[in-house]
């Protein structure tokens, strides 16, 4: 995992001496694709006869190359990039490893706009911390808690003490201030993060993703947010419907994901767009009459996949994953009602954060 700039607004990419990124294997050819900067921001990949062919937002490209805007996903081989268009700030943040758990990413705007909070880790004050639920808010606001501890010990003085005033928000709010506000994008906006956080929630589990689920998982919409890659991961686990053991995760583990792409019309012309989210339009975002044991019966009924569960109750996704979360419900673990949500079904492997999984330590 690692940063590109595009100084030049070109850039080749092959196993070749002469190319500008240079990658060993990983079925690249030795001349394997180009990437223009195009005048309006957007990016023009043209496949330069490679054999395995270069994808961009799940399609592949034809000799005439295609044009794609910010945010896309280019695969070359078996390698996932996303363009960015990126100022001075958020470029050298992007240039720095990692902000690490509990934050968990890589975005370079959200990475950014977490070390200018961090300057104030030494005098508190308000922290306006904006973004749709599921995004990692209260994950954040922990993170930002523990730096301020942090200053507390190193000044070695509790008159010292900083004291953060979070305050949480779907939007920005008019009163926020600009310097002291993290806007924490949807998930979908920032699939820089997805392995990292795929990563961190299956714990210490050596599992593996090929590389066509590794796209889809970057392509998809994901209405949830993090809570919504919690659960799907966590059904992935699950000895009725994970792979065998030792093989790698493919999309028959995420079938939502799986109907997702094949909904999907082929692009006409040479511009490939981000994938639109699913329509739910004839559904509502509304609240949910059922209390937890409901639900999860609800939810093991339909294999505990999101789109046909949602359907089946006449609401959108984000609202089933949004009730889930209200109910305490953070995925299969536990399968039958009054079953101990301290422990995992026999079988079932640890993850952390999720009933019946091992925390980190």
């Amino acid at each position: 995992m690692g940063v590109v700039s595009m100084v030049s607004g070109t850039a080749t990419i092959g196993r070749g001496a002469d190319c500008t990124v240079r990658v060993e294997g990983l079925g690249v050819s030795t001349q394997h694709t180009r990437v223009d900067i195009a005048a309006d921001g957007n990016v023009l990949v043209r496949d330069l006869g490679s054999r395995n062919g270069t994808f961009v937002n799940g399609w592949r490209v034809q000799e005439s190359g295609a044009l794609c805007p910010p945010g896309s996903l280019i695969r070359v081989g078996k390698l996932l990039f996303v363009y960015r268009l990126l100022n001075r700030v958020e470029a050298e943040a992007a240039d720095m490893p990692p902000l690490p758990g509990p934050v968990d990413t890589r975005h370079p705007p959200l990475m950014a706009a977490v070390q200018r909070i961090e300057e104030y880790r030494k005098s508190g004050g308000p922290v306006w911390l904006c973004g749709p639920a599921g995004c990692g808010r209260s994950v954040l606001q922990k993170h930002l808690e523990q730096l301020a501890e942090e200053a507390v010990w190193q000044l070695e003085t509790e008159l010292s003490k900083v004291v953060f005033d979070f305050r949480h928000s779907v939007e920005v709010p008019s009163d926020a201030l600009e310097a002291r506000t993290i806007h924490i994008p949807p998930l979908r906006s920032r699939v820089e993060d997805i392995t990292i956080l795929a990563e961190n929630l299956c714990d210490s589990h050596s599992v593996g993703f090929t590389p066509r689920l590794l796209e889809a998982l970057h392509l998809y919409d994901w209405p949830g947010n993090v809570r919504e890659l919690r659960i799907m991961l966590e059904r992935a686990f699950h000895p009725s419907w994970g792979s065998m053991p030792g093989m790698d995760w493919d999309l028959p583990q995420f079938p939502d994901i799986a109907h997702f792409l094949e909904q999907r019309q082929h692009p006409q012309g040479s511009f490939i767009p981000l994938p639109p989210s699913l329509d739910e339009s004839s559904v509502e975002s509304r609240e949910l009459g059922m209390d937890s044991t409901a639900l999860r019966e609800h939810m093991q009924q339909h294999r505990w996949r999101i789109v046909p569960s949602a359907h089946s109750l006449g609401v959108t996704r984000a609202a089933l994953v949004e009730a889930l979360a209200e109910a305490g419900i953070r995925g299969p673990a536990r399968l039958e009602p009054g079953h101990d949500s301290g422990k995992a079904p026999p079988g079932m492997p640890g993850m952390p954060g999720m009933p019946g999984m091992p925390k980190k330590k």
